[in-house]
């Protein structure tokens, strides 16, 4: 079968500007900025971070391309994966409010500390006439004489039968793990996993259910299409990394996280045919106001 351009260029174009602007645009460009694990990501595994999300990201929408090229039912469980992704992106949501509200108050507590006298915290001048308070100490030299050095001991071990044991009695996975390995599996994992939630009902999805994705080259023009935008959204989440405070990217964050959680909620009552009651009870309250 011979290489069409047209097919792969057609594809190409529709893909990615349906892509731009779209649910999945959004949340790519949210999580290279954001982990709800560490929080920003102004931290030395950024870049690492970034290219794992970028896979993630285009790895996921080429699973959804191979589904539509291979499955009949091309809106398979779309409401499922509204309603999930729509408790996942609340969550999260949540999530990176409250790192908004543990941002403003380190950033108060600072304040506050960098300040004189006991000045105002929101930025107020040091009172000059108000005296210092002095601060007590111990006096580490009065207990001395008191205190006899304490022997320095083996630390104490968990045995069992003739095996000395190093670890913790209720297991490995007891402490708490490592920030950067959690926070490197997490922008690959979860990724992955709300882009293709999220895809459901997605204009580039949409887009590509209207025209069908049967030929090779409708596949790979497809896949360019996506590869584009994503790379467009991974470069723009780390320029707002870099420019925005993190009080202002975390408002950023939680606001889009919460809309759309939202939008994606309207879409599962549509599939859950939950729409339908509430518009028929609205249209029965409007009815019982006129007619009295």
């Amino acid at each position: 079968m011979a290489f069409d351009a047209a097919i792969f260029g057609n594809y190409t174009l529709r893909t990615s500007i349906s892509q731009l602007g779209s649910k999945t645009f959004f949340l790519s460009v949210i999580l290279t900025a954001w982990c709800p694990w560490q929080g920003v990501r102004n931290h030395p595994d950024q870049s690492l971070q970034s290219i794992l999300v970028f896979l993630g990201s285009f790895l996921s929408f080429a699973l959804r391309i191979g589904l539509l090229g291979f499955v009949s039912d091309k809106t398979w469980q779309f409401g499922t994966f509204d309603a999930v992704s729509c408790a996942l992106l609340f969550m999260l949501g949540i999530k990176a409010r409250m790192d908004l509200a543990s941002c403003d108050a380190r950033e108060v507590r600072l304040r506050f500390n960098a300040t004189s006298h006991g000045a105002d915290a929101a930025g107020g001048e040091p009172d000059p006439e108000k005296p210092k308070e002095p601060f007590s100490q111990w006096n580490s030299a009065a207990f001395s004489t008191f205190m006899p050095a304490s022997e320095a001991k083996e630390p104490a071990t968990t045995q069992y039968g003739t095996e000395t044991q190093f670890v913790p009695s209720d297991g490995v996975l007891s402490g708490r793990p490592d920030d950067r390995s959690v926070s490197n599996l997490l922008a690959f994992v979860l990724t992955f996993v709300i882009i293709f939630l999220a895809q459901a009902d997605d204009r580039s999805v949409t887009a590509l259910i209207q025209t069908g994705v049967q030929s090779a080259d409708a596949i790979c023009g497809a896949l360019l299409g996506i590869f584009l935008p994503t790379l467009v959204a991974v470069f723009f989440g780390i320029f707002l990394e870099g420019s925005l405070i993190d009080s202002r990217l975390l408002f950023t964050v939680s606001s889009i996280l919460l809309a759309l959680s939202f939008i994606t909620l309207t879409q599962a009552l549509l599939y859950l045919d939950a729409a339908r009651p509430m518009q028929e009870k609205v249209l029965a309250l409007l009815n019982l106001f006129t007619e009295s």
